[in-house]
């Protein structure tokens, strides 16, 4: 029997089912969202053992650990954040915020000299003892400071005149909080000032034990019980007034499938994000989900990216080296205990070790490095690194092609000298700079010469692959061939040419020289040229990546990059001028121009070249961007810096274009968003209402089904903004058990065939055709989704 209410049938046996499903659901959200048992009525839990109060910066800064940075003369937003506090019929009963910077030597209330407070805000600050201080601004409503859901009163007490304590109470409403969400995420969030010259100063919670327990500092209450309850741990940080950077992209570089870029603030940096594919953990972001927004790797300590197919690498001021991803040829240069997708990996950052047997201690004196992959696109990896105190070169993994420069064809799972003979009598020095992708190795040398090893095909190398019939110089097994197919390698630095002969002692005749900068592709490789400014390229053609109008034919030898025209000087037709950056990855390769011009050439089947255009490949340059200050190019995607901007284009499968909005192909240069993500969860700054690594996230704006989120039970059409449970939870509990073309109530806005869990909030999965467990679940990964 079925009765209607408000013009809806509804199973009158449903609700027995629904209501016990709610009741187990709700128990399941207190399991996993509630950290502290209840306290019996007047019960004290010391500092440090419940709920904890953090301050953060949410608009207007950033902070990396307990350092928080924001610029001279601005306003930034101070927080305080909630986490772990029971769900129970709990007060915040008060939380003293200390901002002053306190001059011991002044004087206080008018007692004289040396009888200022000792600093933690033992009494009332004045302002003849505060040496300097940011700024208070309080708010026209008191409950726009007041953040923390579900307060029916907030009270905000000032010290006044001078700056130092600020001091909120706020109390919920009688009826108990429902539990699990509401006690996660900001409670409290003011607006200081920075002064307008440099400083720093702490800015501090008071316990309620410390100095000014008299005052009550910072604490829990329960309803009802006497003035004692959950001491929570509170927090401090240092602010940070400086002058800054506005927040540009210091460097960006491009994997095969993933993006990072390195965050340039000065001494706040934001350090490392990457984006894109992730099944290996190359993000460093401790999954294996892929992520189109950009994600933090490294939080500060990196001034260098090297992102390669399945592992990244960086470089850090002190001259130690960081990597991450896959592991299975030891190319990231240490043990991990990870494992992705059946092989050994590292889901985060981890430095690398001079010996992973012998000597596992980090090593140092590095002054660059870049990754490489073996040449069918598979996971296996290698590292290399240029030393700083000589110019040598290091290198591990993989080595079926030689890459790794010592003389033979054996992995190594620790570092081995890259010779400079073929005895290896000697090891390679005097390098300048390294370049590295897919199975080959370049490195531009002091005297401005090039020498290159590994994979020979195509003439990567820089000299014929194949003389009178005969692989060049050496012969190397192609890798997972069957039956066996030899190739052209050289499993120790070469020298790239100018001219080449092929008889009476075949060898160079003219060593190539004059560039510096180099940047290699899959099987080609480009040269930045000092006395002209221009550019050259050898190696592989099939895509136009010469741009030389030889009609795709690999060149054993550099030659210029033609606007026009064809062979070594563009003949009939115009040279690429004034090159500022050459850039090669992938099977295509771009140039910034010195005037900020950005033009693309070779593979452009999935929007490489940036132009608008699909094609299989372009034939010379292309207009992609004008305005550039930087450029990487990846191995099918590349990024352009404008200033603190950041714009990408290419192939964007696993979304690492960064545009967030779709998996399409980004044809031309696109906004990577969220560079103004201070926690790296897809949420900017001013979309965010916490600071929770593991929530947030823009939602796919092209898949009408990726919203759990509504503004009430009943109106499942509007949005508030935030995954939680009085509106979200109990508006899919009640179309539980729905189906599509069965029940009229069934919405699909509920309805998702598979959840994503782990703290990643896509989900791109259509609806299933029915409201089940799997959306439940997929919920409840998703609570505290804290933007839009």
């Amino acid at each position: 029997m079925k009765r209607t209410r408000k013009g809806c049938a509804v199973d009158s046996g449903r609700n027995w089912r629904l209501a016990a499903l709610a009741g187990a659901l709700a128990l399941l959200a207190l399991m996993i969202f509630s950290v502290s048992d209840q306290l019996q009525p007047g019960e004290v839990v010391a500092a440090g053992g419940g709920p904890e109060m953090a301050l953060t910066i949410t608009e207007g800064g950033s902070c990396v650990d307990d350092d928080c940075y924001a610029e001279v003369g601005t306003d930034f937003k101070l927080a305080v954040d909630l986490v772990g506090v029971p769900a129970a019929q709990y007060i915040l009963i008060q939380t003293y915020i200390d901002f002053g910077v306190y001059d011991p030597a002044a004087s206080e209330n008018g007692a004289g000299p040396n009888t200022c407070s000792d600093g933690i805000g033992l009494d009332r600050l004045e302002e003849d003892c505060s040496a300097a201080s940011f700024v208070y601004t309080p708010s026209s409503e008191i409950a726009t400071e007041f953040t923390w859901p579900s307060v029916d009163i907030a009270i905000a007490v000032r010290d006044e005149p001078g700056p130092g304590l600020v001091t909120h109470a706020g109390m919920t409403a009688t009826m108990p909080p429902l539990p699990g969400s509401d006690y996660t995420g900001i409670a409290i969030e003011i607006l200081l000032s920075c002064p307008a010259t440099p400083m720093e100063a702490p800015i501090s919670l008071l316990p309620y034990d410390g100095p000014v327990a008299r005052t009550g500092g910072s604490y829990f209450r329960e309803v009802g019980a006497p003035y004692v309850g959950v001491i929570p741990k509170v927090g401090a940080i240092t602010m940070h007034c400086e002058e800054q950077d506005p927040g540009s992209i210091a460097m960006s570089s491009q994997g095969r499938w993933h993006s990072c870029a390195l965050y340039d603030f000065g001494a706040s940096s934001d350090g490392v994000k990457c984006w894109g594919a992730n099944e290996s953990g190359q993000l460093g972001t401790g999954d294996t989900l892929n992520h189109r927004f950009p994600r933090t790797a490294l939080k500060t300590g990196v001034d260098a990216l090297a992102p390669g197919w399945w592992h990244t690498c960086a470089h850090a001021p002190d001259d130690t080296v960081l990597c991450w991803g896959a592991n299975g040829n030891g190319q990231l240069g240490y043990q991990s205990s990870d494992t992705c997708d059946g092989g050994a990996c590292s889901l985060t950052p981890g430095l690398v070790v001079e010996d992973i047997y012998t000597n596992p201690v980090p090593m140092e004196g590095v002054k660059s490095v870049v990754t490489g992959t073996s040449d069918d696109g598979n996971a296996p990896g290698f590292t290399c690194v240029l030393m700083r105190a000589d110019g040598s070169v290091r290198c591990w993994g993989i080595n079926e092609y030689g890459q790794l420069g010592n003389n033979t064809a054996t992995d190594s799972d620790t570092p081995v000298d890259v010779c400079a003979d073929a005895a290896c009598a000697t090891n390679l020095t005097g390098v300048d700079a390294l370049s590295a992708d897919a199975s080959t190795v370049c490195a531009l040398m002091t005297n401005s010469e090039v020498k290159c090893w590994g994979l020979n095909k195509s003439n990567a190398l820089g000299i014929p692959g194949n003389v009178w019939g005969f692989r060049w110089p050496q012969t190397c097994v192609e890798r997972g061939s069957n039956p066996t197919v030899y190739v052209p390698c050289s499993k120790r630095p070469v020298n790239v040419c100018d001219t080449f002969r092929f008889s009476g002692g075949i060898g160079c005749i003219d060593v190539f020289d004059g560039a510096d900068q180099i940047d290699t592709g899959i099987l080609h490789s480009c040269a930045r040229m000092s006395a002209n400014d221009r550019m050259m390229c050898w190696g592989d053609d099939t895509y136009s990546e010469l741009a030389n109008g030889g009609g795709q034919v690999s060149l054993y030898h550099p030659e210029y990059v033609c606007l026009s025209g064809a062979g070594a000087t563009c003949s009939g037709g115009s040279v690429l001028e004034n090159v500022q950056v050459a850039g090669a990855s992938g099977n295509s390769a771009c140039a910034l121009l010195t005037n900020g011009d950005v033009k693309c050439w070779g593979a452009n089947g999935n929007g490489e070249v940036g132009n608008g255009q699909t094609q299989p490949w372009e034939d010379y340059p292309r207009d992609t961007a004008t305005g550039a200050d930087g450029l990487s190019v990846g191995g099918q995607q590349s990024c352009a810096a404008f200033g603190p901007d950041l714009k990408c284009w290419g192939y964007n499968a696993y979304g690492q274009v960064g545009n967030a909005s779709s998996l399409s192909n980004q044809l031309t240069p696109g906004d990577a968003l969220f560079l103004d993500d201070a926690d790296g969860d897809g949420c900017t700054n001013a979309q965010e209402v916490g600071p929770d690594e593991l929530a947030g996230g823009l939602r796919d704006s092209q898949n009408p089904y990726d919203y759990y989120d509504v503004a009430s039970p009943a109106g499942h059409k509007i949005r508030d903004g935030r995954i939680d449970l009085a509106n979200d939870y109990f508006a899919l509990i009640a179309h539980f058990g729905e189906q599509e073309g069965v029940d009229p109530e069934y919405e699909a806005f509920f309805d998702r065939g598979a959840p994503l869990l782990g703290g990643d909030p896509w989900d791109m999965t259509a609806p299933d055709g029915i409201i089940d467990a799997i959306d439940v679940n997929g919920l409840l990964a998703q609570f505290n989704h804290n933007c839009m």
